[in-house]
């Protein structure tokens, strides 16, 4: 292995001042959705009264459902004034502190709260992929940079989030019109790898009958993506960086060297660097692939672009309830762009003659690692449940959430229709316990 020193990334210049902002990301009651309000310094009063600030025509909000106070002490809080409450991240809150991408919910309406420059422009979305989240925009704004320069490219990221949809981007803005050829690195087997990326001649080894040219040489004068470039053998790694030094390639069994000019984008989930550090990847190679780095943000970072993935993946589908929306905005994506897409078949299939797409369709794939269902982070864990209560916990449930269905329903992690089918089964009416 190199003993080459491998330095950390240059730390990027700090960002310029940043205000907090909040983004309505679902709703069924207004005709736009998706412009960033700035919240100014003070007091913004939302609710449906005409002299909201933030006014919503939402019938389940209140006239006055809630302020947002902004100080440059305490950033941006939330403050209660409703009697359908206020709900941050699904649990009920009085006063809060809005932190950058936290998720709240007034009556049926959500929104999203950052912490951004207000002035910096929105990126338009790459090629095939879509959202306009301050971390997505940020990747298409470095992405077209890197086009551009015609570096070498190692774009890093979680499974799922869309790393050959970078690499098919930096090729078709920086070299429109000349091969691309996608490689998975983990699917070749070592005994072939040589050939397969570099090509041999004819007799090169037993079943050789034809010269084959190599993936190399397919990209010359394109783009070679290298997915789970870590998978790739020491040897093979050796081989690899001489190719991008040399811009050429020496066909397995042959004798003569062949000039390449293929442009190289690799792509990894492992963390490369430490793995660089370690010895386990060669560092000279590591510092030859990573001329411009490139993060793919999680799902989890940029979750105002849910519901614009989840549509598009959904087609013609009908409207959804918000606290399927609420449910799916607050669940971690562990699979990020690849897990909404399936979950968006699921949906479809499910969903299919139904006027309304309710959490209830798809709430036992909303697991986390640990097995517990994505459910509303307030609801106490006995309460948290896939059977249905006795009467006297319903009644009991009604009771500490004053025959508010809604409440009822969060508090449970189910959908209002569910908590109405337990009202019909046990015959309870949930006026009696509503005060005034």
């Amino acid at each position: 292995m190199s003993d080459t020193t491998i330095k950390h990334p240059v730390k990027l210049p700090a960002r310029r001042a940043s205000v907090p902002c909040v983004r309505i990301v679902f709703t069924q009651h207004a005709a736009t959705i998706g412009a960033w309000e700035v919240i100014a310094p003070g007091t913004t009063r939302v609710g449906r009264a005409p002299e909201s600030h933030l006014r919503l025509m939402d019938p389940r909000v209140s006239r006055r459902h809630a302020e947002l106070v902004h100080t440059p002490e305490a950033g941006l809080r939330i403050v209660d004034a409703s009697a359908n409450g206020v709900y941050v991240n699904g649990a009920r809150v009085v006063d809060q502190v809005l932190a950058d991408g936290d998720i709240f919910r007034l009556g049926d309406t959500i929104f999203i709260a950052r912490y951004r420059d207000p002035d910096e422009p929105v990126e338009l979305p790459l090629p095939g992929c879509i959202g306009d989240s301050p971390a997505a925009c940020a990747m298409y704004r470095t992405v077209r940079k890197a086009a551009r320069a015609q570096a070498s490219v190692l774009v890093i990221g979680e499974s799922g989030t869309g790393k050959e949809l970078v690499a098919r981007a930096i090729h078709e803005l920086g070299n429109p019109g000349t091969p691309f050829i996608p490689v998975n690195c983990a699917a070749i087997a070592e005994t072939l790898a040589e050939s397969a990326l570099f090509g041999h001649v004819a007799g090169a080894f037993t079943g050789a009958s034809k010269p084959h040219a190599g993936y190399f040489r397919a990209a010359d004068g394109g783009v070679l993506f290298l997915d789970e470039v870590g998978e790739l053998a020491s040897a093979i790694q050796a081989k690899l960086l001489r190719v991008l030094e040399e811009h050429e390639v020496t066909p397995l069994g042959g004798d003569r060297p062949i000039a390449c000019h293929a442009r190289v984008v690799a792509a990894t989930n492992k963390d490369l660097h430490a793995a660089a550090l370690s010895g386990a990847f060669r560092g000279d190679l590591y510092a030859r692939l990573a001329e411009v780095i490139i993060a793919t943000p999680t799902l989890r970072e940029r979750r105002e672009d849910i519901m614009p993935l989840l549509r598009d993946a959904l087609g013609a589908a009908p409207p959804m309830t918000a606290e399927l929306c609420e449910a799916l905005l607050l669940y971690p994506w562990p699979f990020n762009v690849r897990e909404l897409r399936k979950l968006a078949v699921d949906l479809r299939v499910r969903g299919e003659g139904q006027e309304v797409l309710d959490l209830d369709l798809v709430q036992n794939r909303l697991k986390t690692a640990s097995d517990s269902t994505a459910r509303p982070a307030h609801a106490a864990p006995s309460e948290q449940r896939d059977s249905p209560p006795d009467r006297g916990e319903l009644e009991r449930l009604l009771r500490d959430h004053h025959g508010s269905i809604a409440d009822v329903a969060r508090a449970t992690g189910r959908s209002r229709k569910q908590v109405y089918r337990w009202l019909e089964i046990h015959g309870v009416d949930p006026d009696a316990f509503r005060s005034g």
